[in-house]
């Protein structure tokens, strides 16, 4: 039942909007278009639409503020999951008033909900429902839908317009009159007040418990709804800007009044859907409403209209009232007819009724009026309605009305004329309102009659006044016939009040040609051409080209009186003819002009020739000249003219005969003699002060011309001779006296003083200077002052000697002492002052860090010369070494050499001497205590005291073997190889076997021994089994029994005959001892032959030895350590003597032997004589070898004691000679500080002198004279500069005395050369030993094999056939080792040669190296020294470093060539080693120099005035001398060699990245010209 009443609302809504859309339109209209097809207004409306749709709706009461709990009823959405709970702060839960208005879906509802009964919500509690439009709409309906069952009394109520009063709108209520007052299902009859709200029962019911419709039709119930157009009070009431839903009652099913809170929980308001349907209200004149300017939605008004809703018409269409448009006439508002003169105009309801049209404009332009401007103003005409209004302007003085007629004439009053009667007549001036007045103007100086308005008369140029009757100021003598009226004053410049002289009259210069040419000539270009044709009639013009005539002395000169009057020609002209274009060329003053004559003859048609005049007006104002001149330099042409000449261009027009010149005159003045007219022309001057004569033109006494010699036309000014003589008024040349001068006697005379200015005979007195020299007063306190002292004085009288000057010249001390340039070697600043005492010339500010009496030495703590030219080559900080040195600030005032601590060195004392070591404040240095024979020099660490080892040798001092090396020597320590399988410790004896292990024997434990076998898996040697030990106990029986033979054989005599040997009859066979036998024979030759040779050997070295030993004998004086060295050196060469003596009697006894073995008795006898032979020669061999080995090692220690010795000695020598010159240099410090002390304390004994002087001298004045003191002052003082010089003189002893000193240090050096000569012999004995001891070796060899075939012969018993078998083996035998030892010696040879080879030429590179980094060096000392300029060179420091890096760039260039070859000398020989790692250290202390230069540039070229100059060159000076000595020793240079190699890949690949990326860009390039080249040519641009 309940749906199908709300269906049947809604259908009556939709029909009630059907009929107001068919109402608001008519058929076929467009609702969206405000005009049609043919540009016709017609009405139009905005589009239907749900206008509460996003809008924001606000609620007086929602859940979930707090969170409360709501219980739907059974059958409600959610009512399954019983009680829920509602909260604002949970979106999930949230049911605010933004559901109200948002999109609704059926599906997914969401929903406004109000607190629960719970909570108070219940009636007379209303809780409301408030939206607001944002405009005014015309509403169709209103709709809500609600969640829960609908309210059992709620209300509808709007608002007209904003901020207006809530009208109710409708009520729904199951009690409307106990609710609401009202009657429930009330309707209206026609002409009932329609704006009343209905009140119904419909929609209370309690059920549906959800989705509840409402639906509110505005018109429903109105009986004017299908008159709506009509029905002003039905706009109205559809009219909202606000809609308020009030819920006033909830519906229960009344158990409610039980209060179960549950119960209470279920009921609530809720609504899902609040729609309000209608139009933006805009009268029918918009068709769409938008955002205003401030943000407000109105309409977009067409029509004419405007407004929110467009409710009144544009200010400028009023022209009728507006209204509502209709389907029947779209009301559009109407322009104003205004005329086009205004846009503002309002509605006249009366002029609408009388007229039709309403529109009355307001503030008419173009002086127009009326309802439509359509008329103009009072005192305004115009010609037609079209043509704007003019005003009349009729002149109120001169017309008798302000109106005019339609074509804008005024009425005029007599004497007054024009359109708007604003001028007076001709004859009349000064229109008022009586009319005009006449004209009264002076005839000879107006150019007319005089102005209308202000009644002036237009004056000539020259005159002045209302009526012209007056010359303006500076002219003169009004003429009519004067075209500027007065004539200038000329009065040469000087004046501009003048006035017509007296006494002058009117005369004529004139040539009447009677009686000849009269002085006129025919000249061209100033020179006289030819003779003139000359008549009684007067001269031929017959003039050519270039030609002119000029004119006699009496027409020029001084013509200042013609000035202003005419020049009249008289000519003849043939009949009917006219006279030829004629000018007249006037000369004078460097100016030049031409005139034309004022008026020209016309011609007359004759028959007799006929007489004319040309007239030229000698005046600037002629229209004839050419060229017009300023009138002053037009008289001043006249006041001297040089020429004046007639000029003509040819014959008349019409002309055949010839034209004669009969008369020329010119019009001048002269003194009144006859009767003439007056000259009123000729100007009389008043003249300025300065200045007379009748023009001015001379200079009144006192007075002198401005420029000398320049004429009357210079100024006069009065002369300046100061009252000390007269002046020439033409010259101006003062003549001086009272010891004056000068062109105005201003200034007194050289040798005079004075103030020449006050006039008076004694202003000049004689200068109180030095032969009467040049003096100046001061103006303050008027003393006199000397101005030009002589050269190096000064003072007011030059009684003192100039700043830099030195003496006494007046004598004020004294005797007088010229004054003397003080000298201070240049090192003062000379723009300073002070800079020397003025009375002895010591010198007081001494720069650049020097001192003395002329700053001629070096301040303590700095060195250099202080007598230099630049300032960089002065004075430099000594920079001692703390550590190093005696004292910081101390050292050698020349050399800059600092004292240093025993064993330091360097010029700052910054690092430890050769074989030194651990640098340490106060201290020194500590020895290195380098092992002679276990380091390879006598050099270490300078930090941690590392000595350089030889191979296999370790320890600091290199005293001991690394662990697994022997034999510790000259060559280092041998490897002991032993076995690591075999050996216990890779540790060997001193005579290189090692420690083995069980089972392992042999030098290195490299083998089993007997009756053991090596196991596989290298456990070690295992015993053989069982069967192996019968056979070794055989062994050791066959050992037992040699060693008993061998016994014996030792204790026989080798001299006695052979005995019975019992043992070897019966075992030894025969044929092996025989065969033995020969081949000891064959093979003894060559091993005796060698060991001969070997005897040789160490006798030829022992002479040498016995030479070396005369060389270095002890009888030489002064080198005790070294005899006793040699001393040491002989003994030890005598022990290897003996040594070779017992080889050599071993070989004695060798050879005895075989001298007696000659006859053999039997084949036993020859078998004990073969093995007694073999174990001799077993024996002696081993001797030889020991004897060879020890020869080889003492040859060894006396090589390197002779090196050491050499070195030693030298450094000996060297410390003791440095010892000596620091003893001197102690000596003269000692001095210089005991001169110090004793400078200070002579300084003071003198300053208490004099005040022990100046405090006595009141009581001594009579007894001793100043003069005296002074005296006495002066002698001490000259004591102290006596000490001072005798410190000067000590200097050159102590020089003299270091190069003494030196000269014995050379002289050691010299006596070094025997012991050089001694070391050079030694390394060749030392190279002839070692090679016999490798031919011994190779001795011992071939006797060890032989001894091991005889041991051989008792195992094997050959046949007889192999003898000869045997005997060819000990041949090849001795020929193998004999071609063995040549091989092997050849072999060594070339080996050694090569090893030299490349060891010399290694060593040549490393020299180059070395050489390179010297060079390196001293161009970093250059650095130094230019460094030493600070700041104001410090950019040339900057070039030569780059150049210095540079230069260190090629070296690393140039020892990458040499790379290779260092590699393989590193390959031929391990002693070469030390070379690489020296090259690798240099390339490493390189890179540190490249930073430490580069450190040095940066602070170099951030050096600012406010860092220390000396600072930073002692720290330049500090790191500079640190690179020199890392550069002075062997660096490595392979690392960085090796990171340029790295840097120059990483360059080469970016080089590369760049290039690819340049190839990309080009391509891109490529393809944009490509795409440009094929766009059209219109597109291009």
């Amino acid at each position: 039942m309940a749906v199908s009443r709300v269906l049947s609302l809604l259908a009556t809504v939709a029909s009630m909007a059907l009929v107001i859309q068919e109402t608001h339109f008519a058929a076929g209209a467009d609702m969206g278009s405000c005009y049609d097809g043919v540009g016709r207004a017609q009405r139009c409306l905005p589009e239907f639409e749900n206008a509460a749709f996003g809008r924001r709706a606000e609620a007086s009461h929602t859940c979930g503020r707090p969170p409360e709990d709501f219980c739907p009823h059974v059958g409600a959405p959610g009512a399954g999951l019983q009680c829920q709970r509602c909260d604002d702060a949970d979106p999930g839960r949230r049911h605010d008033a933004s559901y109200l208005t948002d999109f609704h879906s059926p599906d997914d509802s969401t929903w406004w909900q109000s607190p629960s009964m719970a909570f108070g919500v219940q009636y007379p509690t209303s809780v409301n429902l408030t939206l607001s439009l944002g405009k005014a709409y015309e509403i169709t309906y209103v709709r809500l839908k609600f969640h829960t069952s609908r309210p059992e009394s709620f209300a509808i109520y709007k608002r007209t317009y904003a901020s207006g009063p809530w009208e109710p709108y409708q009520y729904y209520s199951a009690s409307c009159q106990k609710t609401y007052g009202r009657p429930e299902g009330h309707y209206l009859r026609p002409g009932e007040d329609e704006r009343v709200a209905f009140c119904t029962s419909e929609f209370s019911d309690i059920s549906p418990l959800n989705g509840g419709n409402v639906a509110f039709s505005t018109l429903e119930g109105r009986p004017s709804a299908y008159n709506f157009e009509e029905s002003p009070v039905l706009q109205e009431w559809v009219t909202s800007t606000d809609i308020l839903i009030s819920l006033d009652r909830l519906n229960t099913f009344g158990d409610d009044i039980f209060k179960d809170p549950r119960v209470l929980q279920s009921y609530y308001y809720a609504v899902s859907d609040f729609s309000v349907g209608g139009r933006c209200k805009c009268n029918g004149h918009a068709s769409e409403c938008e955002p205003n300017a401030a943000g407000q939605l109105a309409c977009r008004c067409q029509h004419n209209t405007t407004g929110v809703d467009c409710e009144r018409c544009l200010p400028f269409f009023q022209d009728r009232p507006w209204a509502r448009g209709t389907a029947e006439d779209a009301n559009e508002c109407l322009p104003c007819n205004c005329s086009g003169h205004s846009e503002e105009c309002t509605f006249d309801r009366e002029l609408y009724r009388s007229t039709g049209h309403g529109g009355h404009c307001q503030r008419c332009r173009d002086h127009t009026t009326g309802p439509h401007c359509e008329r103009c103003e009072k005192n305004y005409y115009r010609w037609s309605p079209k043509t704007p209004c003019q005003p009349c302007d009729c002149h109120p003085a001169g017309s008798l009305s302000l109106q005019c007629d339609n074509s804008g004439v005024c009425p005029c009053k007599p004497t007054v004329t024009g359109w708007k009667c604003d001028r007076c007549l001709p004859g009349f001036h000064s229109l008022s309102e009586g009319g005009c007045r006449p004209c009264a103007c002076n005839v000879a100086g107006s150019l007319g009659t005089c102005d209308p308005r202000s009644g002036n008369c237009p004056c000539k140029e020259n005159v002045e006044g209302s009526l012209c009757d007056r010359c303006r100021p500076g002219t003169f003598n009004l003429q009519p016939h004067n075209p500027v009226g007065c004539s200038s004053c000329f009065c040469y410049g000087h004046s501009k009040v003048c006035s017509p002289a007296a006494g002058f009259q009117e005369h004529h210069i004139r040539s009447d040609f009677r009686h000849g040419a009269g002085g006129w000539q025919i000249r061209s270009m100033g020179v006289s051409k030819r003779p003139l044709q000359w008549s009684q009639s007067g001269l031929l013009l017959g003039l050519r080209g270039g030609e002119e005539l000029s004119a006699p002395k009496k027409f020029l000169g001084d013509q200042r009186l013609s000035y202003g009057q005419p020049v009249i020609l008289t000519l003849q002209v043939p009949p009917g003819g006219s006279p030829p274009p004629i000018q007249l060329r006037l000369e004078g003053a460097g100016l030049a002009l031409s005139l034309r004559p004022s008026s020209l003859p016309s011609p007359q048609d004759t028959r007799q020739p006929r007489r004319v005049q040309l007239q030229f007006l000698l005046q600037e104002t002629s229209e004839e000249a050419e060229s017009p001149l300023p009138t002053f330099h037009f008289q001043r042409l006249l006041s001297n003219l040089t020429a004046l000449s007639i000029w003509t261009s040819g014959q008349g027009p019409g002309h055949s005969g010839q034209v004669l010149l009969c008369e020329v005159q010119l019009t001048s003045a002269w003194p009144q003699r006859e009767l003439a007219p007056p000259a009123s022309w000729v100007e009389t001057c008043l003249c300025p002060q300065g200045y007379t004569g009748q023009f001015c033109e001379f200079c009144a006494l006192g007075y002198k011309r401005e420029i000398p010699h320049g004429g009357p036309y210079a100024n006069c000014i009065p002369c300046t001779c100061n009252q000390h003589g007269t002046c020439d008024p033409n010259t101006g040349i003062c003549l001086c006296g009272h010891h004056t001068e000068g062109p105005s006697c201003e200034r007194c005379m050289p040798g005079f003083y004075g103030n020449a200015f006050s006039g008076r005979a004694d202003d000049c007195q004689p200068c109180p200077c030095p032969g009467q020299s040049a003096c100046a007063t001061i103006p303050e306190s008027g003393d006199v002052v000397c101005t030009h002292c002589p050269p190096g004085q000064r003072g007011r009288r030059c009684e003192s000697c100039e700043d830099g000057f030195f003496g006494d010249p007046l004598g004020l001390s004294g005797a007088p002492q010229p004054c003397r340039r003080c000298q201070c070697s240049g090192n003062v600043d000379l723009n300073a002052v002070g800079n020397c005492d003025p009375h002895s010339g010591h010198c007081l500010r001494c720069l650049y860090n020097t001192t003395g009496a002329h700053c001629e030495h070096c301040r303590e703590g700095f060195y250099g010369s202080a007598v230099a030219t630049r300032p960089v080559d002065k004075c430099a900080p000594c920079s001692c070494d703390l550590r190093g040195s005696v004292s910081e600030k101390t050292c050698n005032p020349v050399t800059g050499q600092c004292v240093c601590l025993p064993y330091v060195s360097g010029r700052d004392c910054s690092r430890c001497s050769p074989g030194f070591y651990d640098l340490q404040s106060g201290r020194g240095c500590q020895s290195c205590k380098c092992h002679p024979l276990g380091s390879l020099e006598n050099k270490c660490h300078p930090k941690t005291g590392q000595c350089p080892c030889r191979p296999g040798v370790t320890g600091q001092a290199c005293d001991r073997c690394q662990l697994g090396f022997f034999g510790f020597s000259i060559k280092g320590c041998r490897d002991c190889r032993c076995s690591p399988l075999g050996a216990a410790s890779s540790q060997c004896h001193e005579n290189s076997t090692c420690v083995c292990r069980p089972g392992f024997v042999g030098y290195k434990c490299d083998r089993c021994q007997d009756n053991f076998f090596l196991a596989d898996g290298d456990t070690g040697c295992q015993e053989c089994p069982t069967c192996y030990a019968l056979v070794k106990e055989e062994a050791a029986k066959l050992k037992a029994r040699l060693m008993l033979m061998e016994g014996w054989l030792q204790r026989s005599d080798c001299g006695s005959p052979w005995g019975p040997l019992d043992i070897l009859q019966g075992e030894a066979p025969l044929g092996d001892v025989y065969q033995g036998h020969h081949l000891l024979q064959e093979t003894r030759g060559t091993f005796l032959q060698q060991m001969v040779g070997l005897e040789d050997s160490v006798k030829a070295t022992w002479e040498q030895l016995q030479v070396l030993r005369g060389h270095v004998h002890c009888a030489q004086a002064g080198a005790q350590k070294t005899c006793i060295q040699l001393a040491e050196l002989e003994e030890t060469l005598q022990s290897s003597e003996e040594e070779v003596l017992r080889a050599a009697s071993a070989l004695s006894f060798l050879a005895s032997l075989q001298k007696g073995s000659s006859t053999p008795t039997n084949w036993s006898h020859l078998a004990s004589e073969a093995q007694i032979l073999a174990r001799s020669h077993r024996d002696t061999a081993t001797k030889i070898e020991a004897t060879s080995e020890r020869a080889l090692l003492a040859s060894n220690a006396s090589y390197e004691l002779l090196k050491l010795m050499e070195g030693r000695v030298a450094s000996e020598a060297q410390q003791e000679l440095e010892d000596r010159y620091q003893e001197v240099q102690a000596a003269q410090t000692a001095l210089g500080i005991a001169v110090a002390e004793a400078l200070p304390k002579a300084e003071k004994a003198l300053a208490t002198v004099k005040q022990v002087i100046g405090d006595a001298a009141p009581h001594l004045g009579l007894l001793v004279t100043p003069e005296a003191m002074n005296f006495q002052a002066r002698g001490l003082s000259w004591k102290v500069k006596a000490l001072e010089q005798k410190l000067e003189q000590k200097e050159p002893e102590v020089g003299q005395s270091v190069g003494a000193l030196q000269v014995e240090a050379g002289r050691a050096l010299e006596k070094m050369e025997p012991f050089m000569q001694l070391r050079n012999k030694t390394t060749a004995a030392f190279t002839r030993a070692s090679s016999a001891v490798q031919a011994a070796k190779v001795t011992v060899i071939g006797a060890e094999t032989l001894l091991a075939d005889l041991e051989g012969m008792k195992l094997r018993s050959p046949l007889p056939k192999e003898q000869a078998a045997l005997k060819k083996k000990a041949g090849s035998i001795r020929t193998r080792l004999l071609e063995d030892t040549k091989r092997k010696t050849k072999q060594a040879e070339r080996m050694l040669g090569n090893a030299a080879s490349l060891s010399s030429s290694t060593k040549k590179k490393s020299k180059e190296a070395e050489l390179m980094s010297k060079d390196n060096a001293k161009l970093s000392r250059a650095l130094l020294r230019e460094g030493k300029q600070g700041y104001r060179h410090a950019s040339r420091l900057a070039s030569q470093t780059q150049a210095t890096l540079r230069r260190a760039s090629r070296l690393l260039l140039t020892s990458e060539a040499h790379k290779q070859e260092l590699e393989e000398a590193k390959q031929v020989t391990s002693g070469l080693s030390t070379v690489e790692r020296q090259i690798r250290e240099s390339r490493i202390s390189l890179e540190k120099d490249t930073k430490v230069l580069s450190e040095l540039l940066v602070k170099l070229g951030s050096l600012g005035v406010h860092q220390a100059p000396a600072q930073t060159l002692n720290e330049t000076q500090r790191a500079l001398e640190s690179l020199r000595l890392q550069l002075d020793s062997h660096g490595a240079l392979h690392h960085k060699l090796r990171q340029l190699e790295e840097e120059s890949a990483r360059q080469e690949l970016q080089i590369q990245s760049f290039e690819d990326d340049l190839a990309e860009i080009r391509a891109d390039k490529h393809n944009l010209e490509t795409i440009l080249s094929s766009l059209p040519e219109n597109c291009a641009s």
